[in-house]
């Protein structure tokens, strides 16, 4: 005879179908969780994109009497003598000529003026401006405060009123924008609103791209800042200078001082978005280790890092091949 299947006992039935209850109304909770979660991660990222597109709070209307700007860059390739004063194995040689001709056109759209203050790095020029402190140690990107400063305050009567930094291995990309609308209202260097603006990256305030207000406050912020280099300062083969984390610093104390209204910080879309290939897989582990860094920070903030089509300019902080990225970048701006 066939072996009945034994029963199971009541309770044990009860039990069973409470956990297979119990089961199905946690996967609803989980799922319903992670819809929500992803739900307020859209709403948060679209709540940025706007951010990006909308002048800060502090902005003025283009058309009121309007400031002397200065777009101001250098690189250790790109000036008489520079080329002795790398910082780094990361070098910059070449990349301004590639973006010289981008932000040439945005000055002349805009009557900027548009200089390269590659002669900072020579020899001659630091001996001739006495200038306190510049060691030969020193990696090129500190010398983007002399530059500017020398923008700013000394530059024999054509002082600006502001001017716009951007590291040599940048490419405008969106020369409607004017930079007026990113900038205070107000006349003169005396105004309120911030003085020296800003952007972060997944990793925190970012000295690659900035701008800074003609002032007596601008000026003691960037005679502190270049005071750090002591402290701050990388050897040669280090592919950072430490300007950035000196600068890092100062903002922090600044930001936690009486002068934290002197600062603004704009989304990183603003003016400062990040190059990343179009290659599906990175390239290299630089290039994962950023692309990993601009997940998270996604999920976690819902800001955006790397350009999109709209933004004024792309940063090709990080990246290696700087020149040949610069240039397949170009070619695509070229063909929108």
């Amino acid at each position: 005879m066939p072996r009945r299947a034994r029963r199971i006992p009541r309770p044990a039935r009860l039990l069973l179908a409470t956990a297979g209850r119990a089961r199905e109304a946690l996967a609803l909770a989980v799922a319903l969780s992670a819809l929500a979660a992803l739900m307020t991660l859209v709403v948060t990222s679209v709540k940025h994109q706007a951010a990006c597109a909308r002048a800060p709070a502090w902005a003025g209307r283009v058309g009121e009497a309007r400031p002397r700007i200065a777009l101001v860059t250098l690189a250790d390739g790109g000036g008489p003598a520079a080329a002795a004063h790398s910082s780094g194995a990361r070098s910059f040689g070449g990349v301004l000529a590639l973006q010289t001709a981008s932000f040439a056109a945005y000055a002349r759209m805009h009557a900027y003026a548009n200089l390269d203050a590659s002669d900072v790095l020579s020899p001659e020029w630091r001996e001739n401006e006495s200038l306190e402190g510049a060691d030969s140690y020193l990696g090129a990107s500190w010398y983007k405060i002399a530059a500017v400063r020398r923008a700013l305050f000394g530059n024999g009567g054509h002082e600006y009123d502001w001017v716009l930094w951007h590291d040599a291995d940048t490419l405008l990309a969106n020369a409607r924008l004017p930079l007026e609308t990113l900038l205070p209202t107000g006349e003169g260097p005396g105004d309120g609103g911030p003085h020296f603006i800003v952007s972060e990256d997944a990793g925190g305030f970012n000295a690659g791209v900035w701008l800074a207000r003609r002032s007596e406050w601008t000026d003691g912020f960037l005679e502190e800042w270049w005071g750090m280099r002591d402290e701050y300062a990388r050897g040669r083969g280090d592919t950072k200078s430490g300007d950035n984390d000196a600068l890092k610093a100062l903002l922090a104390r600044t930001l936690g001082g009486a002068d934290a209204a002197r600062v603004g910080v704009l989304p990183q879309c603003a003016f400062n978005s990040y190059y990343t290939s179009r290659a599906l897989l990175p390239r290299t582990y630089g290039e994962a280790k950023m692309r990993a860094r601009a997940v998270l920070r996604w999920l976690r903030t819902g800001q955006r890092t790397f350009y999109a089509p709209g933004d004024l300019l792309v940063h090709f902080a990080g990246v290696d091949d700087k020149a040949a990225a610069m240039r397949d970048m170009a070619a695509s701006l070229a063909r929108v």
